[in-house]
């Protein structure tokens, strides 16, 4: 009995965790130019206890990895660390079938677009290249887990 009372409260506390976990920093890719069973947005994002969800086009989510306590306080203070200013980028001839690819950091309560890829020209922040490197190394690597 003990041990179910255990396993009980583990579980809640689990979830109520799971519950107040906000999201800290995530990839967003829509894909449109595909299969209707492809095309959609496909999301990858950390959460604020270290948790990686994958968010395919049906909305299904999929917690693939946890990042280390350290490791996501670090991360939250990179991005604390990030000087909001205008996406540079070089403009020039882009193309109409690629996706549309956002990394967007929770900043003071305020979703703040650090990356944009659209029609393969890619704008970003020079102050969160650092965290631009982070949120795609973790996405590689969960999409690999897959």
């Amino acid at each position: 009995m003990k041990n179910l009372i255990m396993l009980t409260l583990l579980i809640f506390g689990m979830q109520a965790q799971a519950a107040t976990a906000s999201v800290i920093l995530k990839s967003v890719t829509f894909v449109g130019f595909a299969p209707p069973s492809v095309a959609g947005k496909y999301t990858t994002q950390i959460l604020s206890n270290g948790s990686v969800e994958l968010i395919d086009n049906k909305d299904k989510k999929t917690v693939m990895l946890k990042l280390s306590a350290a490791a996501t306080k670090n991360l939250i203070n990179k991005i604390k660390s990030i000087k909001v200013e205008e996406l540079q980028g070089e403009d020039g001839p882009g193309c109409m079938d690629a996706p549309l690819k956002m990394i967007i950091a929770n900043i003071n309560g305020q979703d703040v677009t650090l990356k944009s890829t659209m029609n393969c020209i890619e704008k970003s922040m020079s102050s969160a290249y650092e965290v631009n490197e982070i949120m795609d190394s973790t996405e590689s690597l969960a999409s690999r887990l897959k």
